[in-house]
């Protein structure tokens, strides 16, 4: 095994008077390609504590996680919305969607359009978070609750009532932005 720096295999002594407990072997990454060598991080024994990812977050990113969690009622509900609804007009799985039933359309809809935005939601929401976890938190919140007002709204069956849901939109590019921030900040740009 090969030092990243010096290129010369380096001697590991790994007993607890050098204060190391341990070692952790990464492999090459893709670009050392040519190398099929590893390469060794020790961690002293006083780092590890200092090192878990919870400490280094800040305090309000609690606010971030509970955001999180209401997003995965906001899925539950949704997708309880969509069971009760099959049930109602009897579309069998795995039908998506009815050719007799608008409404039971409208509550799929709801439920599959919020899935849609969902994996975008969230890595705007825990990224944003690093830096600005109170701005994320609050806008966060602002898009679960538009969409259970979108999901009521289409859920009538008349599908321009999910328009109710809009003000989720600007809170959207709100988390988008400050993702934006966040990423320039990182490298030092701003």
């Amino acid at each position: 095994m090969q030092s990243a720096v010096s290129g010369q295999r380096p001697e590991c002594s790994c007993n607890q008077s050098s204060g190391v407990t341990g070692a952790v072997f990464i492999s090459s990454l893709s670009c050392f390609a040519e190398s099929d060598q590893d390469f060794i991080v020790l961690i002293p024994n006083s780092q590890i504590d200092k090192m878990a990812v919870l400490s280094v977050l800040p305090k309000e990113y609690g606010c971030v996680i509970f955001t999180g969690l209401s997003s995965c009622v906001l899925l539950g509900y949704l997708t309880i919305k969509v069971k009760n609804a099959r049930k109602e007009y009897g579309v069998e799985y795995p039908a998506m969607y009815s050719d007799e039933h608008n409404v039971f359309n409208c509550v799929q809809r709801a439920h599959q359009n919020t899935l849609e935005y969902y994996p975008s939601f969230l890595f705007f929401l825990m990224v944003s978070g690093l830096r600005h976890p109170r701005a994320a938190s609050s806008l966060g919140c602002v898009w679960v609750l538009s969409r259970f007002v979108y999901a009521h709204g289409y859920s009538t069956g008349d599908p321009k009532k999910r328009n109710r849901g809009a003000f989720g939109v600007p809170a959207i590019l709100g988390l988008m932005g400050l993702t934006a921030y966040t990423a320039l900040a990182q490298l030092e740009v701003v």
